[in-house]
């Protein structure tokens, strides 16, 4: 039976168009808040991470009464990495609201959007009416058999983890027995230490819960994404959540650098493994793979986004550790080996369609359409090698001088586009330890440009620039001038050092080549070769050439 009382609905739309902008105005006008009760913007987006970088990174739930009805709202990311957070959040909903902009298209509208809903008339009573009109009411029976279906995960440091999912029947109450059904087996005599309904920003705590409701529940031990919550004595699973298969995979490994243990609090393998297989807990779209040596992982997920998501939140957790340059993962089919496809869409000025095309076109895209709309912005379509796109995404942001936008959709498997040009400049090597030096950065200037400052601390075989010819270069960048008596009458000219180009986590990733890591501590992020001797090196690199044994 039609739950009237209750709707669930989901927010999709692309990249800064304004989802988490519409469920503020919608909490807004419903009444969530009081009328002289500071909110900040985007309150949905609750990771310091998502405010950094203005994207919804998780899935978060809140609900809204209107006209004595539960409206629950899904406000999912927009980034095709983040697949996983919409795959799964949909498995709660039964209808949702695709944001999208009718005349100007597929363009940035996230302040547009603020500027529109902040206007005093704008009234959103017409999209709750639509909503309740348009979208059906949950089909479930509270007299049946209880099915709830974990398709979220959280933690709270009063109860523990707390897994939140939508209640497909049946009602749920404290102080009775359940069983977990879990992929494995049936754990019974499940009792729950707090149950709660949302309501606004907060989960608040009721004794029962009704069917077609979303809900969240405290108590349970070793709960997964996927498993349900049904009657002990007539233990009912619902089917588990599929999401999309990996695309791309990256090796993590234990630092172990020269400057390891300085910067970090969790620097061990067993640190790495425990909190890379908690992400999987909650993170569907995460899979771990533990490899021969014990001091390295690897991770699959679902795009370098994903990827360097995750890395800069351990950082901020205080791990410390390195990363290997994004692979694609590809697969055998009927005896030749296939890679994944990304179907990418593209929104940009006109005097940016020249410069984007040639980039693409150089990574393997092969160009499905062209739009001019009419008014200075052109729509593009790609399908193109998901390994094209690794590091792809900063560099289109700097070539549209941030006013590109780009969507990306799997696509599907294709046979193997071949070789797809990487970086063709070299790298600049510090060939000892030390400090970097004025007088050495100086003398670096014509050779290329510098990732360090002066002052800096580095080590044989950190990557301390990017050369401007091909080919690595070793440097001495602590070498100091030597102190004489005897000067010379304009001798010491000032010259002005160049600023360096300090990288990103994610420009880091972009850069590095094959026999390259990231090191990431919680103070800094640098750049090095897998082996740091460079005497091996030229041994490997001479036998990688010849063919040596």
């Amino acid at each position: 039976m039609r739950k009237d009382s209750i709707r669930n609905i989901a927010i999709i739309a692309h990249v800064d168009h304004g989802k988490t902008t519409l469920v503020d105005y919608m909490l807004r006008q419903s009444g969530t808040f009081g009328d002289h009760q500071k909110v900040d913007d985007r309150v949905m987006d609750s990771m310091d991470l998502e405010r950094e970088r203005g994207i919804t990174i998780s899935a978060k739930n809140t609900a809204i009464f209107y006209d004595g009805i539960k409206i629950n709202i899904v406000d999912t990311p927009g980034h095709a990495d983040f697949g996983g957070e919409v795959e799964r959040s949909l498995n709660m909903v039964d209808g949702a609201i695709l944001l999208v902009d009718s005349s100007e298209g597929t363009i940035a509208r996230e302040g547009v959007a603020h500027r529109e809903l902040n206007d005093g008339n704008t009234d959103l009573k017409p999209l709750f009416d639509t909503i309740i009109k348009t979208i059906p009411g949950p089909e479930a029976d509270d007299a049946a058999v209880p099915q709830f279906l974990v398709t979220s995960l959280d933690y709270d440091s009063y109860v523990g983890q707390i897994a939140i999912g939508r209640l497909a029947n049946g009602q749920l109450s404290m102080n009775k027995n359940y069983a977990l059904i879990t992929e494995e087996n049936i754990q019974r005599g499940v009792k729950f230490s707090a149950l709660y309904s949302f309501s606004g920003l907060k989960k608040q705590m009721v004794e029962t819960a009704e069917a077609g409701d979303i809900i969240a529940v405290a108590g349970l031990t070793n709960v997964h994404i996927g498993d349900t919550v049904s009657s002990e004595e007539e233990a009912m699973p619902l089917p588990r959540i599929n999401v999309d298969e990996p695309t791309v995979s990256m090796i993590f490994y234990v630092n172990n650098g020269p400057f390891a243990g300085q910067e970090g609090k969790f620097l061990t393998s067993r640190h790495l493994k425990a909190r890379l297989e908690k992400e999987t807990l909650w993170n569907v779209a995460i899979r771990i793979k533990e490899l021969e040596r014990a001091d390295a992982f690897e991770v699959c997920g679902r795009g370098e986004l994903q990827m360097a998501i995750l890395i800069e939140t351990m950082r901020r957790e205080g791990y410390e550790f390195m990363v290997s340059k994004p692979k694609v993962i590809t697969k055998e089919i009927d005896g030749k080996v296939h890679e994944p496809m990304e179907h990418v869409y593209i929104d940009v000025p006109e005097e940016y369609v020249g410069i984007v095309t040639e980039k693409l076109a150089t990574r393997k895209g092969r160009m499905e359409s062209l739009l001019n709309n009419g008014g200075g912005r052109v729509n593009l379509e790609f399908v193109i090698p998901s390994r094209g796109l690794i590091g792809f995404r900063s560099q289109f942001m700097t070539d549209t001088k941030g006013a590109g936008v780009m969507n990306t959709l799997f696509e599907g498997y294709e046979p193997w586009f071949g070789p797809i040009p990487q970086r063709q400049s070299g790298a600049m090597v510090a060939d000892r330890a030390g400090k970097a030096t004025g007088y050495a950065v100086i003398a670096m200037l014509d050779r290329g440009e510098l990732f360090i400052k002066v002052g800096t601390p580095v080590y044989a075989g950190m990557v301390i620039g990017e050369r401007n010819k091909t080919g690595d270069l070793e440097v001495n960048i602590t070498k100091e001038k030597q102190l004489t008596n005897m000067r010379a009458a304009g001798s010491d000219n000032t010259v002005t050092i160049r600023p360096p180009r300090l990288l990103s986590l994610d420009q880091a990733i972009e850069f590095i080549a094959e026999d390259e890591l990231v090191e990431v501590t919680p103070e800094n992020i640098r750049l090095r070769k897998m082996e740091l001797d460079s005497g091996k090196r030229y041994t490997m690199a001479k036998k990688a050439k010849f063919g040596e044994d």
